[in-house]
């Protein structure tokens, strides 16, 4: 187990306990009240944090928001480049805040509600239902 050092410390979103780097297969975080709290996040290989701890709710809502957005670039409605940049201005975001990972849940809540406001093409019977959108 490696610590992380004080100034860069990560509290658990589920219970506020330190969170620690574990290193294997993935690098990721967990927190140190395991098994009691599951409470993880996704590392990169040098163990910089992707993104912020969330609660699951947070965490949900990030996969929803990532599922509205992706949807930009991936039916070619902008570049992933420029559907990143729309996001900045929108959000008011710089380049490195302006990670889904880094959003709280009124901010993805946000996203989702102007993805299906500026791009109404995307919707679908199934955006509506499975994300609660109503526009």
């Amino acid at each position: 187990m490696t610590q992380i050092p004080e100034e860069k410390l990560l509290l658990c979103a589920e219970c506020g306990a330190p969170m620690e780097l574990r290193r294997g297969p993935k690098v990721f975080y967990q927190c140190s009240g395991w098994p009691n709290c599951k409470g993880k996040l996704g590392a990169r290989p040098d163990g910089t944090p992707k993104g912020t701890p969330g609660t699951k709710l947070t965490k949900h809502r990030r996969i929803q928001a990532h599922r509205a957005f992706d949807l930009i670039w991936k039916r070619k409605l902008m570049s992933r480049g420029g559907a990143y940049r729309w996001l900045r201005q929108e959000l008011g975001l710089t380049k490195k805040t302006a990670r889904i990972s880094q959003l709280t849940d009124q901010q993805c809540e946000g996203l989702i509600e102007l993805v299906y406001t500026q791009f109404p093409q995307l919707h679908t019977r199934y955006t509506r239902l499975s994300l609660g959108v109503d526009l």
